[in-house]
């Protein structure tokens, strides 16, 4: 069965970007219905955001709501999904190891490695590829200037999938970049274990330079300081 999932969210109980993002996780959940996803991960900023009453809210609307975390490496952001509460640890990537390790049943995407934003870094990726399952394929860029190409790059070269996700922060960018995973039931070892063998399609589209400049002043005006400290 194909799958429409979106791997990379926020929502505004996230205890960072919270005060940028409009949407709760239950506006989130009816909007991904409307959109026709099944596949959900939940990644609060450094928190362990999931509730077992969001996962049967989502449950119920035929969602797949899977816990995760965007931790922070030394500052920079990692995303472990299908992880518990004591992932808020990981502060290096040592830490990351060690958890996967005792957490096998997680899974690791690099996200946004090419960007000057808190990202790991192209380097950082190839020196720690067994540590990653999957790279993420951003949204955000646009014809002419494009991260994601290199990213691309290096994701064949050490044979790791390239997934597309939204990053999400607004509700509008729900659909503008996302994956249809092909597997074998709606459960967590079933999706990974067909994007380890890649089988998904990404849908993405560029973004205009326009666009990009829109997105970036709607966050800096929802909140100036928190969007200076985000992006630089």
């Amino acid at each position: 069965m194909k799958y429409k999932a979106s791997l990379h969210l926020h929502t505004k109980e996230d205890f960072e970007d919270g005060s940028i993002i409009k949407y709760s996780i239950y506006d989130l959940i009816d909007e991904v219905v409307r959109l026709d996803f099944k596949i959900l991960a939940l990644t609060g900023h450094k928190t362990f955001l999931f509730k077992p009453e969001y996962g049967e809210y989502a449950k119920e609307r035929g969602i797949l709501l899977i816990p995760g975390i965007e931790a922070e490496i030394k500052g920079r952001h990692c995303l472990i999904l299908n992880c518990d509460q004591s992932a808020e640890g990981i502060k290096n990537i040592n830490n990351l190891i060690a958890y996967k390790r005792g957490h096998p049943d997680c899974f690791v995407i690099a996200p946004h490695p090419n960007y000057k934003t808190k990202s790991l870094g192209l380097g950082l990726v190839k020196k720690y590829t067994e540590v990653f399952d999957a790279i993420e394929h951003s949204w955000f860029y646009s014809r002419k200037v494009n991260p994601n190409i290199a990213t691309a790059d290096l994701a064949k070269k050490i044979k790791k999938p390239l997934i597309a996700t939204a990053d999400l922060h607004r509700l509008e960018y729900l659909d503008c970049s996302y994956a249809v995973i092909d597997c074998v039931s709606l459960d967590v070892d079933s999706v990974f274990e067909a994007i380890r063998q890649g089988k998904f399609e990404n849908f993405s589209q560029p973004q205009s330079g326009i666009g990009m400049i829109i997105y970036f002043l709607s966050l800096m005006f929802a909140n100036p300081l928190r969007s200076i400290k985000k992006f630089f």
